[in-house]
């Protein structure tokens, strides 16, 4: 067969990086202590609004920050030199804490020490095409050959493609959102016989769905081994995040 119609060949990549996503409608709640995010303490029973946690944002929350780079994997499908599939899916986590006092209410009112922990998961799953552009040139081979025999006839010689540079499109990219946040309480009055810690969690999900953009470049170590580096552009985004669980 020729290059054009070979068989499909397959192939598994390690996916790391880093994510940036806007998430300055997130950052400005988290930045302003008159947003309220959460169920009022009434009767330790939270009211049946959607929320995100108890209370206020404490005053000088830090914006949302990657707490890990971005990690995941893809499968490629190459249909002939130039064009290939690919699907898979990363996990990009982010997050937020911050400190406080807090004033707790038993019947007078205690001074308690306040942390407040957002996490933002993002699950994505992808499905795009790729086009590649092969480098001029001329392939590399994994071993030596003696000296006048010509390039390709001698057996002992497996050549490493060569470099090449692509242009990727999304076809579909569907974003999983899982918005988190822990909030430990610790009401401390020994004079008044008070030593506990309350811990209050909150769950939202959302789904989104976007395409996206990028170029990059491959550079083979072996015939079945090789490095790439790519930057991508993504357009979308979730929407709504819903109350989960309390």
């Amino acid at each position: 067969l020729s290059p054009a119609h070979a068989a499909i060949q397959w192939s598994l990549s390690v996916v790391e990086g880093y994510y940036l996503p806007k998430l300055e409608e997130l950052n400005y709640i988290l930045r302003h202590s008159e947003a309220e995010l959460g169920p009022r303490n009434t009767e330790a029973k939270p009211s049946s609004y959607p929320v995100v946690y108890q209370g206020l944002s404490p005053e000088g929350m830090p914006e949302m920050r990657p707490k890990s780079p971005k990690a995941g994997l893809q499968f490629q499908a190459d249909i002939n030199p130039r064009y290939a599939v690919v699907f898979g899916g990363s996990t990009a986590v982010f997050d937020s804490a911050k400190r406080d006092i807090r004033p707790f209410f038993v019947g007078f009112s205690i001074p308690a020490t306040r942390e407040t922990r957002f996490s933002l998961a993002l699950n994505q799953f992808w499905l795009g095409a790729k086009r590649y552009w092969t480098w001029a040139g001329k392939s590399e081979a994994t071993s030596q050959k003696p000296e006048g025999e010509k390039s390709g006839e001698y057996p002992g010689i497996v050549k490493r493609p060569a470099p090449r540079f692509y242009a990727e499109m999304g076809v579909l990219a569907v974003t999983r959102a899982h918005l988190t946040t822990d909030v430990w309480l610790h009401v401390y009055a020994p004079e008044e016989g008070f030593d506990f810690y309350k811990v209050t969690e909150t769950e939202s999900v959302g789904n989104g769905y976007a395409t996206y953009m990028g170029v990059g470049g491959e550079y083979f170590i072996k015939k079945w081994l090789s490095i790439g580096m790519d930057i991508d552009y993504t357009v979308g985004g979730v929407g709504d995040i819903r109350f989960a669980s309390y």
